[in-house]
């Protein structure tokens, strides 16, 4: 399972609901993993924050045992295709979101977002999986 940028965040500030989610996972032998374009966008954000020592804290805290997958030529086919699709449709969604899903696509995982909007664009013309959570359920 990947988790995208808005389910980590969701994690660091203690929301219980994501926090018990990544546990049900991880009790069930499902690892939550990120990637490295979520890596970058948290890291940005420590930068635009006036708080960047605690936010620091705070996301070496989640991520200190989560595998990063990263952006390669394959991921950058696949997203850029996506991406791509998606713009001609008239359909564009954020590069970012095209490119976590490049990787998932890649590495034949679910990505684990509440952004859903974006991701079921995505999964409309891809085979993208999304594990959906809006209520954490």
């Amino acid at each position: 399972m990947l988790a995208d940028t808005s389910f980590i965040i969701d994690v660091m500030r203690g929301e219980e609901k994501a926090v018990e989610k990544v546990e049900e996972l991880e009790e069930n032998d499902k690892p939550v993993n990120i990637t490295s374009i979520s890596f970058f966008e948290l890291w940005s954000g420590i930068e635009q924050s006036d708080k960047a020592e605690k936010e620091k804290e705070k996301i070496e805290d989640v991520l200190a045992s989560r595998a990063v997958h990263d952006f390669d030529r394959t991921a950058g086919e696949i997203g850029g295709s996506i991406d791509g699709i998606l713009c001609k449709k008239g359909k564009k969604v954020e590069p970012q979101d095209s490119m976590i899903s490049g990787i998932a696509i890649r590495e034949n995982e679910k990505i684990l977002t509440r952004n859903t909007d974006h991701f079921r664009r995505i999964s409309e013309i891809s085979t993208l999986q999304i594990e959906e959570t809006d209520s954490y359920e």
